[in-house]
């Protein structure tokens, strides 16, 4: 899955262990408030969830996710 961060698009609605960071939590933890992406719920709703939930509670940051078209949502790096 590629990951293509998108600075101000605006809201429409609302590695430790010495494991390898996925590119997922990579792209996630670099995000700054107001940056996005989009991802497909067909191939990865669940491990982008999963890994919103980690980076939020090991962080501190806030994220929103919508969907903005078909099987397509965004999320969006909030605080």
């Amino acid at each position: 899955m590629e990951i293509k961060i998108e600075k101000n698009v605006p809201i429409t609605r609302k590695a430790k262990n010495g494991k390898r960071k996925s590119q997922l939590r990579v792209a996630l933890e670099s995000m700054e408030v107001g940056d996005s992406f989009l991802y497909s719920i067909k191939e990865s709703r669940q491990s982008v969830q999963s890994m919103i939930s980690h980076v939020k509670e090991c962080q501190e940051k806030e994220f929103v996710t919508a969907h903005v078209e078909n099987d397509i949502r965004r999320v969006w790096r909030v605080s």
